[in-house]
């Protein structure tokens, strides 16, 4: 019964059809080992299984409008294929989703959002820049309006202002994009933009290479595996009025690019809405990621032979240590999987804001530093190594997506109080300050304790 309700929890009845076909799916599609792989091969057959999964299944078009399959389809591609789950994410999540959520008519976009449906052509969101980072409201690409040509020219004023983004250098591979950029304000305008940010439409590169107008730098592989991440820069590439993905408007009509929008603050929530499922999407990837940690190592303790003095050889799993972690990551890792669940529920639902990004950040952050804690955790409990060896991705092979979606970490201890005491500070035996309080001072720890006032170091009994 136990085993039931556990997996009553991963699986959800929404999605049950794909649950149940995908794992022998992407045993066939993505069986073999990666290891020993040159960078251009493992990324050609990331590239294989994201097209052989997606032939099989439901057009991406039609996939992000149900959170449960979207998120299904993902976390069995990133435990099967990591680097495909992770491209399948800036596919489906980034690109398809923010047509499908910004297009103003749907016959606009029609054909490009086909050649991605049947995989023709890869898609990705650029926004990030190489001087902006994550600071979105900072980017520097410019879109000018051309009133002759009813058409939009995208420039790149300088090499910082540079797009980053991965799923770019791999040759062969046809491209199209949601190209995020700061568009000029109209004259008469008193030097106004629409807000900074604008999404816009753009094929990229065909199989032959980049566009005219388009630039595209690859960049070292060291720090991102086998994701193809570029550098890309626009030098006057003109985009058709229907690809600006100015979202639909109440009335039916066309935005206007004349016209000034009446508020920025508007503009940007409106571009980066299609977004926030993303951080649902991600953090159940990399929960489906320690999940499958989990049971490899499992597995593993289960062979893996110890031996001491006191005892003949036994599993590791049944040294006290060694299977209490396991456990403690176990009952973590299901909470969060349910916690995860809940959200995609509401979010179906049509849960309201501003209780939707209340609800997808908290989400986003707890699942996330879940499942990167439980995967180191059975990185270390494996005998898995850092670094570039292949005995970390032998032995747990899912680490591909345990950094998507990682918030930004920040040192509490640079925010906290002046004088007041660290929490957990305070343990007997360690010569700490003794348990008195000063006269009116806050506390934020177990106690604050008076300068100066010491307890002998006591022997454990």
């Amino acid at each position: 019964m136990l085993t039931d309700a556990m997996r009553g929890i991963v699986l959800s009845g929404e999605s049950a059809d794909l649950d149940g076909e995908l794992p022998g799916l992407l045993s066939r599609i993505a069986g073999g080992s990666r290891t020993g792989l040159a960078p251009d091969a493992a990324t050609a057959r990331s590239y294989a299984v994201m097209r052989a999964l997606c032939a099989v299944t439901d057009p991406p078009s039609v996939i992000v409008r149900d959170v449960h399959r979207l998120c299904a389809v993902h976390d069995w591609a990133a435990v099967a294929e990591p680097t495909a789950g992770a491209l399948m994410s800036v596919h489906y999540n980034l690109c398809v989703a923010s047509i499908v959520g910004l297009s103003q008519r749907p016959e606009y976009t029609r054909d490009l959002l086909a050649e991605l449906d049947d995989m023709r052509s890869v898609g990705l969101l650029m926004a990030t820049e190489g001087t902006t980072g994550n600071d979105l409201t900072s980017i520097r690409t410019r879109a000018r309006y051309d009133e002759a040509t009813d058409s939009f020219v995208l420039t790149s004023p300088d090499a910082a202002a540079y797009k980053v983004m991965s799923t770019l250098a791999y040759p062969g591979v046809a491209k199209i994009a949601v190209v995020i950029a700061r568009l000029d304000p109209p004259a008469g305008a008193g030097g106004r933009d629409r807000g900074p940010l604008h999404a816009f439409l753009v094929r990229i590169a065909t199989q032959d290479g980049p566009v005219p107008g388009v630039s595209v730098t690859p960049l070292s592989r060291g720090l991102a595996g086998d994701m193809d991440y570029a550098r890309t820069g626009f030098h006057g590439v003109v985009v058709p009025r229907t690809h600006w993905l100015a979202g639909p408007r109440p009335d039916g009509a066309d935005a206007d690019p004349r016209r000034p929008d009446p508020g920025s603050l508007g503009r940007c929530w409106l571009t980066l809405d299609c977004l926030k499922l993303g951080r649902i999407l991600l953090p159940s990837m990399a929960l489906a990621t320690a999940r499958a940690s989990l049971a490899i190592t499992v597995r593993y303790s289960l062979r893996r032979m110890t031996r001491s003095a006191a005892w003949a050889a036994v599993p590791a799993l049944s040294q006290r240590n060694h299977r209490a972690a396991l456990m403690t990551c176990l009952s973590r890792v299901y909470a969060a999987t349910a916690l995860v669940h809940d959200a995609k529920d509401r979010w179906a639902a049509g849960i309201a804001e501003p209780e939707r990004t209340l609800m997808v950040n908290s989400v986003k952050v707890h699942a996330s530093y879940t499942a990167l804690s439980v995967i180191d955790e059975c990185r270390e409990r494996a005998g898995a190594r850092d670094g570039r060896g292949g005995v970390a991705r032998r032995r747990v092979g899912v680490r591909g997506c345990r950094g998507v979606s990682q918030p930004r970490r920040t040192d509490p201890g640079r925010r906290r109080r002046r004088g007041a005491v660290r929490p957990g500070a305070l343990r007997p035996g360690r010569g700490v300050a003794a348990r008195r309080l000063v006269p009116g001072a806050r506390a934020s720890g177990p106690a604050v304790l008076e300068r100066g006032a010491r307890t002998p170091r006591t022997r454990p009994s």
